[in-house]
């Protein structure tokens, strides 16, 4: 699981972050669990058997979607100390959802059919 999390080298900073709000994209999720964010970004997370981690980047893997949701939920308790996760100062959001289709939406229109072939004569 951590192996997963850790075998992509480079992540993209999520300009959300800078927004005051911390935005939770839809399929991201919290590694510190509802409400809380890593405090202590430079912090390395170790787990038995697995590569360590820097706790940023378990943040920002969390936030993007790569560390599945019932991964993420997971991961709470194992990391709060050492990324020394704690509440949000920003307000926490999920990201808007798109907007739905508006309604009626017109049926697509049937391919031609073309004319059946005689039969022979």
């Amino acid at each position: 699981m951590i192996n997963m999390m850790v075998r992509f080298s480079i992540m993209l900073s999520l300009s959300s972050l800078a927004s005051g709000q911390l935005q939770i994209p839809p399929g991201g999720c919290s590694v510190c669990g509802e409400g809380k964010e890593v405090t202590s970004p430079d912090a390395v997370f170790t787990f038995p058997e697995q590569p360590e981690a820097k706790c940023d980047l378990l943040q920002d893997a969390g936030l993007a979607g790569i560390i599945p949701a019932d991964e993420c939920s997971f991961l709470p308790p194992y990391i709060s100390e050492a990324c020394q996760c704690a509440e949000s100062a920003r307000q926490t959001t999920s990201a808007p959802a798109p907007a739905p289709t508006s309604a009626p939406i017109s049926a697509p229109t049937p391919a031609p059919t073309p004319a059946p072939t005689p039969a022979p004569t």
